[in-house]
């Protein structure tokens, strides 16, 4: 009998047990039966039951995680999938998928800081997904274009933060859908998607959009300078040659041309918007020389239109001391006050000096101290470039720099009734100068220490220049030397190759 009992109670303990697994059975069947229908919020009392009297059910965690994940219960959610790569590591494939499926779904329907909480979410439970996120954004971003530029732009940018990897291919098909919204007449969003592949691209744009650039140039017309567009920076100017008719008319003024730069920063085309009859095809003629830096708006190079002031002011000093600023005669005392009206007047402003180049023109007899005298009054004037106009060579215009200081280190340099006292050293602060210095007897001058014979120069400065490209050379003179010595000497070391020659405005008298 107590056998018997006892058979019973175990007996009912195994019913018992049968029942709830069977229960427990049934509840697990239903509620995954809700979430294969997408009955989520039927679903969770069910799994919520499940993992608690289970907890170590992965598939019931996982089937919870997913039915959070669909009602926005995000927290929630990730716990339960948590829990169930706790118990199962193998879910982590499944889980990532769900967080990428979903934010798909979300990114679709244009829900985008959500559809990016997804894919961080997804990346969280595996690294590995970060490429084909990157890929799918790259898809979405190319099929959404035509319809939502902006979208489309937040893909491929997301893109490139999921994956480096992609940047080469995200700017590829960035540039390939500028050329085809170009091709389609839809210029602003051609150079929408430009500008962003050479955010992606860098330094490589250039090279791999180069037929969309030129494709650009000939499409789109040149941006003008209005607003905060600014014009391009001038890296090379070359100045006119005053025409012979002008100077001997003494006819000057600024010319002012609509300049037109192509996406190389050449010039392309040039119109004359302010005449002055008598210039107008000199200024042309050197500015289409003109080079400027690319203009890059929003990191994109682009052709641009802008004014160009070429001004043609021109100093005349006669033997018998007076002196005109192109038309008008001037009191020396005026003189700079002159220069600065004369630079106003043809369209230069006092604080652009790179600018204000004058024209000199003197009597070939005429002193050079009365030049230097001169100099000096154009130094204080803010006026550096000079252009010597060789009478005797009329098209010809002998270019030089104004010594920008005063140096007392030169003035050191030994001088004695006209001629250098030799040897002597040169001082450290100006041993990177060549100094040419010319005595009043003319046949004899000196390089630096070195006495060489006037008609030796040019061979002497030709072997220096082989060496010494970079050298600036610098002239001083005695004041007893006639200006066209000085103007023979500029165009010998001119013809030696040296580009940067000035002038010393110091000089010695006897």
């Amino acid at each position: 009998m107590e056998n018997l009992k006892k058979f019973a109670f175990i007996l009912g303990l195994m019913l018992l047990t049968f029942y709830f697994i069977g229960c427990g059975s049934k509840q697990m069947k239903k509620a995954k039966e809700f979430v294969e229908v997408g009955m989520y919020e039927e679903a969770i009392p069910l799994l919520e039951m499940e993992v608690k009297e289970h907890p170590k059910n992965s598939e019931a965690h996982f089937l919870l995680g997913k039915a959070y994940l669909y009602t926005d219960q995000m927290h929630s959610a990730r716990n339960s999938f948590e829990r169930a790569v706790i118990t199962n590591a193998k879910l982590r494939g499944k889980i990532t998928e769900e967080y990428r499926g979903c934010g798909l779904a979300l990114l679709k329907e244009g829900i985008l800081s959500q559809a990016e909480e997804m894919f961080d979410q997804a990346v969280n439970f595996d690294a590995d997904a970060r490429g084909v996120i990157a890929e799918e954004l790259i898809q979405h971003g190319k099929e959404i274009a035509e319809r939502n530029i902006e979208m489309s732009h937040w893909c491929f940018k997301e893109a490139l933060d999921y994956s480096k990897d992609y940047k080469d291919n995200i700017g590829i098909e960035c540039l390939n859908l500028a050329d085809n919204f170009l091709d389609q007449d839809k210029v602003d969003e051609s150079i929408f998607f430009a500008e962003l592949a050479k955010e992606v691209l860098g330094e490589e744009f250039e090279k791999k959009g180069e037929n969309y650039i030129l494709k650009l140039q000939e499409i789109v017309p040149p941006i003008k300078t209005i607003g905060h567009i600014e014009p391009p920076k001038l890296i090379k100017r070359v100045w006119p040659v005053y025409p012979k008719i002008a100077r001997e008319g003494r006819i000057g003024g600024g010319v002012t041309l609509e300049v037109t730069t192509d996406i190389r920063g050449k010039v392309k085309d040039l119109k004359v918007i302010r005449s002055v009859p008598l210039l107008d095809h000199a200024a042309i003629y050197a500015v289409r020389q003109w080079e400027y830096e690319t203009k890059l708006v929003n990191g994109l190079p682009r052709a641009i239109t802008f004014k160009e002031v070429v001004p043609f002011v021109m100093l005349y000093l006669k033997r018998d001391g007076t002196m005109y600023v192109n038309q008008s005669q001037v009191m020396e005392e005026n003189l700079g006050a002159m220069l600065d009206e004369a630079f106003s007047n043809a369209g230069i402003k006092a604080f652009n000096v790179e600018e204000r180049k004058l024209y000199l023109r003197a009597d070939q007899d005429l002193q050079f101290g009365k030049i230097i005298d001169i100099i000096d009054i154009m130094k204080n004037a803010a006026i550096e470039e000079v252009g010597i106009i060789a009478d005797k060579k009329p098209e010809k215009i002998l270019d030089i720099k104004i010594h920008v200081r005063t140096s007392a280190d030169i003035s050191k340099i030994p001088w004695d009734n006209g001629k250098l006292t030799a040897p002597f050293d040169i001082p450290e602060e100006i041993q990177n100068y060549f100094i040419l210095t010319l005595t009043k007897y003319v046949n004899t001058l000196f390089i630096n220490q070195e006495r060489i014979e006037f008609n030796s120069l040019n061979s002497r400065l030709k072997s220096i220049y082989k060496t010494h490209q970079n050298i600036p050379v610098f002239i001083r003179a005695d004041a007893g030397v006639h200006f066209r010595h000085i103007i023979e000497l500029i165009d010998i070391v001119k013809e030696a190759g040296f580009d940067t020659i000035g002038i010393i405005p110091e000089y010695f008298r006897e």
